[in-house]
């Protein structure tokens, strides 16, 4: 037995489960039945569709599109991947702070080029929950022997709250195969130390490596409750240590860092100081997403059977981000198996890693409800740390479903071995009273009611991509490559459909205004971007799209002489070589003002492809001048 064993004397989980060659048709199956189960996610949009779109293109989908089909263009065409004035133009974006999810953008680069960026998009969306369940299945497989406790466990972490409330349109956030290999290779590292420790550490810092160029922030919490587990073992184990073993885990960790850092120090660097970074905590804007005290209980519209009486109160939380919810079988299935196997340390270790991980999902200060109290909790002492203070904390709430999928399947992990132990006997009586036949059937009612408390609600919802064909046709190449065009509505939360098109034409121009996280001129984070001037444009343009057509019909258009000559001014100022409008979304419809505005500017549009076009705006500038 080795020294660094949780809780020195619990047998250790058999990491070293002979990896048979069928072993990757049970991965390959797995990934098979999760897959399909997934499908009915998005249906009737497929993976890889780009006719459709799961909740709306614009937004966070339009956000992510953009940034799968920067990727491929900034490699293939010598720009910075994690810089670009292709939107926010002049100033561009330091997409080293934004989520641009660059790995994922490569992976899927062939598809991006030759379909679309949105197939790219809805591929990933759908493979985030196999992938990330059959990671699961691996891990538990690899540690507990057990098919049925590792198909489980899958279903558990890839099928979670957290992976169904992000599955909405969080790519980067939905897609977490890596954290469970990630604690796989660290506790190689930690507990059995076998092999050279810089060897076992390259392979944890490529897999952290990963993790960083698809979300950093994941990185950054892998790597706070990785740090927490090891102290809990080190705690556990303190009589035990020896200075042989304290060296052995501090060369793998100082391997796997070394790594990181060797790729890393540059995007970090950028992020830092590139251009138009910004400073500061970015959750300052979204800081009110944290866990409550009962939100592991409370149920939201993202699972098909949850009670009336409790909606009221998890729309409070918000679905994406609500994913603390285990749901009360979940939690008694734990309780139990932790009562049952009271002696087993692993099952202690992984309970505890779970409680303490949802105490820091509770956030600075402890809400039990909603509203937050001014009783202080332990994530407060992140917020002073750079890079962790921009840390979400209900985003934690992935490790509190890991560790308590790992509860569970080592659960049935060790029911299994204890059933396995029975000795057929002729006494029936005997045989009755064999220890784990309570324990099975109590383990199995709590198994289906938990399976049936987290059924999500799908399908998610959808709708058309509506991208206009002039985006896809060859009227597009009348637009100079590289050129800079003024798109109506124009991109802003949350109809940024603009950097859709732009996505959707290959990067054909550039664009003013964004969705992406950018510098404020204050040099704080901000979701506005700049203000370009003339300012009365640009409000006039983000005014007139946030009307509701209602609205619309009772607002007197407020295109005056001076903001026809404003509007003159800006396309100079900006060398805005196109004007495109598109009023088929229905929810614009009736922005006649902003045509007016146009027409009144350039003259009359072209209509092509289901768009208004102001071709050659600096001709166009000068005849109505």
């Amino acid at each position: 037995m080795t020294t660094l064993e949780p809780l020195a004397t619990a047998p250790r989980i058999p990491t070293i489960v002979p990896f048979y060659r069928k072993m990757w048709v049970l991965v390959f199956g797995a990934f098979i039945l999760y897959g399909l189960v997934s499908l009915l996610a998005y249906r009737p949009v497929l993976p890889g569709e780009s006719s459709h779109i799961p909740t709306c293109a614009c937004g966070d989908p339009a956000l992510q599109t953009w940034f799968l089909r920067w990727v491929p263009y900034a490699i293939t065409h010598g720009h910075n991947p994690l810089f670009s004035n292709w939107t926010n133009y002049p100033y561009g974006v330091d997409l080293a702070q934004n989520t641009e999810m660059p790995l994922l953008g490569l992976l899927t680069a062939p598809l991006t080029v030759l379909v679309s960026p949105i197939a790219s998009y809805t591929l990933l969306l759908w493979l985030a929950f196999p992938a990330s369940a059959t990671a699961m299945f691996y891990v538990v497989k690899r540690w507990t022997g057990s098919s049925i406790a590792a198909l489980v466990g899958g279903f558990l972490y890839g099928f979670s709250a957290y992976v169904v409330g992000q599955g909405v349109g969080h790519v980067m956030l939905s897609f977490v195969p890596l954290p469970p290999l990630f604690f796989y290779q660290l506790h190689k590292l930690v507990t059995r130390r076998d092999g050279h420790p810089y060897r076992q550490g390259l392979v944890l810092g490529a897999i952290g490596l990963a993790q960083f160029f698809i979300e950093s922030e994941l990185l950054a919490t892998l790597a706070v409750i990785g740090l927490l587990g090891i102290l809990i073992l080190a705690i556990a184990n303190l009589n035990s240590l020896t200075r042989a073993d304290a060296v052995y885990v501090v060369k793998g960790l100082a391997g796997a860092s070394s790594l990181t850092l060797l790729f890393a120090t540059y995007p970090l660097w950028f992020l830092a100081f590139g251009p138009q970074h910004f400073t500061g905590p970015v959750n300052r804007i979204i800081n009110r997403y944290h866990s409550t005290l009962l939100s592991p209980l409370i149920s939201t519209r993202s699972q098909h059977f949850s009670p009336h009486f409790l909606l009221k109160y998890g729309e409070r939380l918000g679905n994406v981000e609500n994913g603390s919810y285990l749901g009360l079988p979940v939690i008694l299935l734990i309780v139990f198996i932790l009562w049952r196997f009271r002696r087993d340390r692993w099952i202690q270790f992984s309970v505890i890693m779970a409680t303490s991980v949802f105490i820091l999902s509770l956030g600075p200060r402890l809400a039990v409800v909603t509203g937050a109290t001014s009783i202080p909790l332990p994530f407060a002492l992140l917020g002073h740390v750079p890079v962790l203070n921009n840390m979400i904390p209900s985003r934690l709430s992935l490790y509190v479903v890991f560790f308590a999928a790992l509860t569970v399947s080592l659960g049935i992990s060790r029911l299994g071995e204890v059933l396995s132990s029975w000795v057929v006997s002729a006494d029936a009586v005997h045989a009755r009273r064999r220890p784990g036949k309570g324990s099975l059937l109590t383990i199995s009612v709590l198994s289906v009611l938990a399976a049936v408390s987290l059924v999500p609600n799908w399908p998610y919802s959808d709708k058309p991509s509506d991208v206009p064909k002039f985006f896809t046709s060859d009227a597009l190449r009348q637009i100079p490559a590289g050129s800079v065009v003024l798109t109506y509505p124009f991109p802003y939360y949350p109809q940024n459909q603009g950097m859709m098109w732009e996505a959707v034409s290959a990067m054909r121009f550039k664009e003013v205004g964004t969705y992406a996280l950018v510098r404020a001129a204050t040099g704080h984070p901000s979701t506005i971007p700049r203000a370009l001037e003339p300012a009365a444009v640009q409000q006039f343009l983000v005014n007139e799209q946030a009307l509701t057509p209602a609205k619309r019909g009772s607002v007197e258009p407020q295109v005056t002489d001076q903001l026809v000559a404003s509007l003159q001014d800006f396309l100079v100022n900006y060398h805005i070589s196109t004007v495109i409008e598109d009023e088929s979304d229905p929810t614009l419809r009736g922005t006649a003002s902003v045509m007016d505005l146009f027409i009144r500017a350039l003259g009359q549009p072209e209509e092509v492809g289901g768009v208004a076009v102001w071709r050659d705006v600096p001709s166009a500038l000068q005849t109505t001048g």
